[in-house]
């Protein structure tokens, strides 16, 4: 008998065409003739054509044949040529998962159990080895390859499913054989790469040269330490190329799943997914986090990355950096003129003006609203930082189109630098911006450095605004009352509400102090409703005493002006305190009323409507053109106080008292001079025409209840 020759299958048996008629096929290893005869003789009375036995005489013979055929059952014998005892039994195990049945000729039971512990699925006897323990270890086979087919099936279906399921979800598998550079792709990476459908076979170093130069030095790292066993597997996002041209993100993962003897790999496995629209889904979402959608420049967030990498530069080499923090003036105007969408443009243009303003390892950023940022890096003198400041107030020299219409912008300019100014990017934005206010509170359109005592005087503001706010909760304001006169007689004809804050610990504060204050943060609003209600208060007042009252002027801010419905608001208290309009006099400044002309006159119609008297105060300070004046329902100007003390030594000033007392004669117009402090400046402005005043000379601004006894007497 020849090795791996079938020796119970006649001339007549047609070879096996499918699993289903396949006969079972017994491996049996066995050096000696007459018991592989007996054994085979077994199988043939149990089994018939039914089996089909493949002998081997050796043990490397025997796991030749398991390693290139699936058998359905080994009898083994333990003592071979080449192989001895337990030894000959843990190398077939090894090889197979086939039952194995060990035949022995010894009868020793510590040796039967411990080759049924090193995997024996059970042991025989040669002289017991007949045809029913044939049959019934067959059996036992054949449930086996049952299970086994069942098994392979539902593998098979597994595998189908899972390759369905990474189609569909864009996942390419690949099977890379080392040894000879192929590599197999599923037919999702023609989807993936813009290639013909189907499954791809292609060589590595095809595959490698689809890579983006960037990324491979990368890959090929992470490859190596795979191959060598430094890691168990990777996972990797790198670029491939499409056949448009275009790079497509992908990540790809694998890991080795054979190796020689030498460790070295033989083959991986693993997937590749497009991730190119979560790529560009990053991408967006960095845009929205690090820069200005109006203008495209970045934001705050980037401005302070940028700003703290030139920093540590700077360190590094011992240069400076700078900071400027740009305000626009007045944009508030153009957005209530032109639109938001106007305003937009113009932001937009501003930012592309101020970029061409600074070097190209500079940045530009947009923080918010109006405001912007520039950092200058890589400075050798600090004072380098004014260069560019004045180059920006420079180009904006040049107005800006507006859909057609020029404007003219100023922008108002703070600087700091490093390491003067502070060591963090933090602390020269926070410098900067304080200089910023600085110009913008004094000239606007100029710049200047930050210096120390900037934030002295911030932290006083600051102080102050919160005491300003304690102030309303504890009701600190007063009003006091400063007359206005008859100049012929000295009569009281009205008086004018001044507000007073009388601070716990400071006393009486300055209106030039908090009044700017209460603007900043708002409280001008609430605070000028109570200015209002507590006049109207003194008015109910003083009619309750049965005095004949006089009108209370009070001034009203540019944001209390501005409030829409405004003369409903100060009707409903009227109505609550039962006082006439005639006697609640409302005083606007003139560059109050210059901030928007048009919206101005449509406003005061409606408070002259409501049956207000409207006053224009600080007359003269202002930049109201004659023709706009004309158009102004107004019925008192009053001369600012600045010309009123000067008129007398100063021809200039003189001159623009006469000229407002003219003026107003000519437009119908009461005219009231501020400031009188002595008789001179009485028979002045009686001798050009103006017959009422108030000042110093006439009294002071006084508590209720002052102005209330000068009242009563007058009576």
């Amino acid at each position: 008998m020849v090795d791996c020759q079938s020796t119970m299958q006649d001339n007549n048996t047609a070879p096996r065409e499918s699993e289903e008629h396949a006969p079972t096929l017994v491996l049996q290893v066995e050096d000696n003739d007459v018991d592989a005869l007996l054994a085979q003789a077994a199988v043939a009375k149990a089994l018939g054509r039914e089996a089909q036995v493949l002998r081997a005489t050796t043990l490397a013979r025997g796991l030749a044949i398991v390693r290139a055929a699936s058998v359905d059952l080994v009898l083994l014998d333990l003592n071979l040529p080449d192989s001895h005892g337990l030894e000959t039994l843990k190398r077939m195990r090894a090889s197979t998962d086939s039952p194995i049945i060990v035949v022995t000729v010894e009868d020793a039971p510590d040796l039967d159990q411990q080759a049924l512990a090193a995997g024996a699925f059970e042991i025989l006897h040669k002289g017991r080895l007949g045809p029913d323990a044939i049959v019934r270890l067959l059996r036992l086979a054949e449930q086996r390859r049952a299970t086994r087919k069942s098994s392979e099936q539902a593998v098979q279906l597994a595998h189908s499913r899972l390759e369905l399921a990474l189609a569909a979800s864009g996942v390419c598998t690949w099977d890379y054989d080392l040894s000879s550079g192929e590599v197999v792709l599923s037919d999702s990476w023609s989807v993936i790469v813009g290639a013909r459908t189907g499954v791809t076979r292609t060589s590595f170093a095809a595959l490698a040269n689809c890579v983006h130069p960037e990324d491979v030095n990368a890959l090929s790292r992470v490859l190596a330490e795979v191959m060598k066993g430094q890691r168990g597997e990777y996972s990797v996002e790198h670029r491939v190329r499409h056949v448009d041209g275009d790079w497509r993100w992908i990540v790809s993962r694998g890991k080795v799943v054979a190796r020689d003897t030498f460790g070295r790999a033989l083959r991986m496995l693993g997937t590749n997914l497009d991730i190119s629209e979560r790529k560009r889904a990053e991408a967006r979402l960095l845009q929205l986090a690090h820069f200005d959608t109006v203008t495209g420049l970045p934001n705050r967030v980037l401005l302070e990355e940028r700003l703290a990498f030139q920093i540590t530069r700077a360190h590094r080499h011992a240069r400076g950096v700078g900071v400027l923090f740009v305000d626009v003036d007045h944009f508030k105007l153009i957005n209530d003129t032109y639109g938001h969408k106007t305003g937009d443009e113009l932001l937009a243009a501003i930012g592309r003006r101020l970029t061409a303003c600074v070097g190209d390892d500079d940045s530009v950023a947009r923080l918010s609203g109006d405001q912007f940022a520039i950092v200058v890096a890589d400075l050798s003198r600090t004072e380098d930082v004014t260069l560019v400041a004045q180059k920006i107030l420079d180009s904006f020299e040049a107005p800006f189109d507006l859909r057609g219409r020029e404007a003219f912008i100023g922008t108002s300019i703070g600087m700091a630098a490093f390491p003067r100014d502070g060591d963090s990017a933090a602390a020269l934005l926070t410098c900067a911006e304080t200089a910023m206010r600085r110009v913008k509170s004094s000239s606007r359109n100029a710049f200047c450095f930050f210096s120390p005592d900037m934030n002295a005087r911030a932290a006083t503001r600051l102080h102050l605004h919160t005491d300003l706010r304690h102030a309303v909760d504890r009701n600190e304001f007063r009003l006091h009352y400063q007359p206005k006169v008859e100049l012929s007689s000295g009569a009281i004809i009205g008086v004018e509400a001044l507000l007073r804050w009388e601070h716990p610990l400071r006393g009486m504060i300055s209106p030039a102090e908090f009044i700017p204050a209460l603007e900043d943060t708002g409280l001008i609003l609430p605070v000028g409703d109570w200015v209002i209600e507590e006049a109207l208060s003194q008015l109910r007042l003083w009619l309750d005493q049965g005095l004949v009252p006089v009108p209370i002027a009070v001034n009203l801010s540019a944001k209390q002006f501005r409030r829409r419905n405004l003369d409903q608001l100060i009707h409903r208290q009227l109505a609550e305190h039962g006082v006439a309009p005639q006697l609640l006099e409302l005083e606007i400044t003139e560059s109050c009323l210059m901030d928007d002309p048009q919206d101005a006159v449509r406003q005061l119609q409606a408070l002259r409507e409501a049956g207000f008297t409207i006053s224009v105060d600080d007359f003269g300070t202002g930049y109201s053109s004659l023709a706009y004046l004309t158009r102004l329902p107004i019925s008192t100007l009053k001369v600012d106080q600045s010309f009123v003390n000067a008129a007398l030594g100063e021809p200039a000033s003189a001159a623009i008292v006469r000229m407002v007392i003219d003026m107003s004669r000519t437009l119908g117009l009461n005219v009231v001079a501020e400031g009188i402090e002595t008789d001179a400046h009485v028979a002045f402005l009686r001798l050009h025409g103006c017959e009422q005043g108030q000042g110093f000379l006439f009294g002071k601004p006084m508590p209720s209840a002052e102005i209330s006894a000068r009242l009563s007497r007058r009576a």
